[in-house]
């Protein structure tokens, strides 16, 4: 088992891996190579940020469109005192469900893709998928299923309120996918959307034109609006200090 369970730490030890045995390494002959490792870094924050950039637009359009849900989640961040931390922020239950509830309705991929390494059969559904199938999962179609979302259209945060029916609990919620190949990036988004919308949130209130629609880009499988105009006024000072 690695001593370091985070992306640079596994990059680190498999880069390393070169000289250890054959028995040491499972099998595997190399590790990766500086080359390697500086590519898979780079296309780390490249996904990283632009699929949060996405995101983050999303959730001020859907803050605009339910401006009550602005206003909870300012008072959620002014309730608390001192120094906003990454643990604080992960703990807040209004944040949390309106990037949730957006990355329901918004995801930043509209699809996402899988191959199949061996035969097999869904559940008991009857449904055989041979293997070297090429399977394309769409979290757009499946966030807007009305048998795992009642009002699926309906932007409702509350729905990730309780942690027991949340629907981050059951597969029809996958924005960064699941299983062994969930987004490597997931939890680096998250404290970026939970950090950025709080400082913006903390400082600023945004308006936009009520029954404002999105425009996006054909053919990219980024979930990315052309623009979106708003008006921005500064809020009065806070006395709150968040992490840069």
């Amino acid at each position: 088992m690695t001593e370091n369970p985070d992306l640079l730490g596994l990059m680190i030890e498999s880069a390393n891996a070169d000289s250890k045995s054959e028995d040491q390494l499972n099998g595997s002959l190399k590790g990766l190579s500086k080359e390697e490792m500086s590519g898979q870094g780079i296309l780390f924050f490249i996904a990283g940020f632009d699929t949060t950039l996405s995101s983050l637009i999303h959730i001020i359009y859907y803050l605009t469109q339910y401006p009550e849900w602005q206003d909870r989640l300012y008072q959620e961040l002014t309730e608390l005192q001192d120094e906003i931390s990454y643990d604080t922020l992960k703990n807040l239950k209004v944040l949390n469900a309106i990037i949730n509830e957006t990355l329901r309705l918004r995801p930043p991929l509209i699809e996402f893709h899988r191959e199949a390494k061996a035969d097999c059969e869904l559940l008991d559904t009857g449904i055989k998928i041979p293997k070297d199938t090429l399977i394309i999962i769409q979290p757009y179609s499946i966030h807007r299923n009305a048998e795992y979302f009642p009002d699926p259209l309906e932007f409702k945060p509350e729905r990730f309120f309780e942690k027991e029916t949340s629907p981050e609990n059951h597969f029809a919620f996958a924005p960064f996918g699941y299983g062994q190949r969930l987004c490597v990036g997931m939890r680096f988004a998250q404290n970026e959307l939970r950090i950025g919308l709080a400082k913006f949130i903390l400082n600023y209130k945004v308006e936009a034109e009520k029954g404002l629609e999105l425009e996006y880009y054909n053919g990219s499988i980024l979930m990315s609006a052309k623009r979106l105009p708003v008006t921005i006024s500064e809020r009065q000072a806070h006395g709150i200090t968040t992490p840069e």
